[in-house]
Formats: structure tokens, C-alpha cells, sequence
């Protein structure tokens, strides 16, 4: 599982930055597998939004893994700075 290597950097990015995990699985099956896998970070639920078609990460039925990082300016409106 790729996400597993968030676990041993995931206390070194709260420090600068909030992490989360987006999946469209439903929450439940989220903290069921999170638990499984020992994982310490967040995890949200997309089901049923655009989210990931809208990083890119989604064509037609297929999601692909990747990573966005949005940042917050000085007049608190976020962006989406990178992502791959």
C-alpha cells in the first residue's frame, strides 16, 4: 500500500502543514482499513463528489493515485499550488 510510507513522515508534516487522505471509500470502510494498516493520519471520504475528477485523478470509473497541496494566502483563500 503506497499510503503506508505516510506513516513515518505524516508527524514531520503536521509540524508545517495538514494532511489528509481522500478516497471515495465510505468512512466506515476508511477507519476499518486505516485501523488494519496502523495508519495515524486522517483519512476523508469523497463518495459522491467531483473531487478527484476535478484534481485529475479520475477517468471515467478509474482513479489514479496522486497528491495536491493547496496553500492558504494572507487573505485566507486557498489554491491549489501543486499536485502530481
Amino acid at each position: 500500500m503506497w499510503a503506508d510510507g505516510f506513516n513515518g513522515v505524516y508527524h514531520h508534516l503536521m509540524d508545517k502543514a495538514g494532511f489528509v487522505v481522500a478516497n471515495p471509500d465510505d468512512p466506515t470502510v476508511q477507519e476499518d482499513f486505516a485501523a488494519s494498516r496502523k495508519w495515524q493520519f486522517t483519512m476523508i471520504s469523497v463518495k459522491e463528489t467531483t473531487f478527484t475528477s476535478d484534481m485529475g485523478f479520475q477517468n471515467g470509473s478509474s482513479l489514479t493515485p496522486g497528491v495536491s497541496m493547496f496553500c492558504k494566502d494572507e487573505e485566507g483563500d486557498v489554491y491549489l499550488h501543486a499536485q502530481a
